[in-house]
């Protein structure tokens, strides 16, 4: 009977401890924050090009072949279609079915976007070339980092990742599936 309350008392014990640990994780875990615009910046079909010296990707058309002859041969991390070139100045996010690039990203200053903002650039330069319509994404307490976010999620996105107003990583998104489909509409 003494080895049945040992248990008994043991398991609520347990229990007591991963309660504690859950509340205490709700209550200090950081809460995202959104700010949306009154009205969303339309991007353009040049909105989804990032320019290089060594070539302009096309986001939501680009050909995984034709990023492999501009940058090399590069990696694809563990199995998922994320491609990181020799250098790992950037990564490509590509989609299973069509191989084109979906998702851009890099903390590089090489890469602009078409509307000419890079790596490094203040706010005040970002808002000049986008404008003032735009989603803020913040989490935590943090007011240094956040995201300024263009366009829409079925449309496409410019993200630009912000560190104490500088711009310290790009992403650009659009879904080569979905603008596929609505090119198919449009034409019927």
């Amino acid at each position: 009977m003494k080895q049945r309350q040992k248990d008994y008392l043991f398991v609520i014990g347990l229990v007591a401890v991963v309660a504690a640990i859950g509340f205490y994780t709700s209550y200090t875990t950081y809460r995202v924050k959104f700010e949306f615009p009154t009205q969303q910046t339309d991007l353009q079909e040049s909105d989804f090009l990032v320019k290089s010296e060594v070539a302009e990707i096309c986001v939501g058309r680009e050909p995984l072949a034709n990023v492999q002859k501009w940058f090399g041969e590069g990696q694809f991390l563990g199995m998922s279609t994320i491609y990181q070139p020799p250098g790992k100045e950037f990564q490509l996010w590509f989609t299973k079915k069509q191989n084109t690039v979906w998702i851009f990203q890099s903390s590089h200053p090489m890469f602009s976007t078409y509307r000419g903002i890079q790596v490094g650039d203040p706010l005040e330069k970002v808002i000049k070339a986008y404008g003032p319509n735009y989603a803020r994404v913040s989490s935590g307490g943090s007011r240094a980092d956040y995201d300024l976010q263009y366009g829409t999620a079925s449309e496409g996105t410019a993200t630009f990742r912000m560190h104490r107003d500088c711009v310290s990583k790009l992403v650009i998104n659009r879904d080569p599936e979905t603008l596929a489909q609505k090119q198919s509409e449009a034409l019927n």
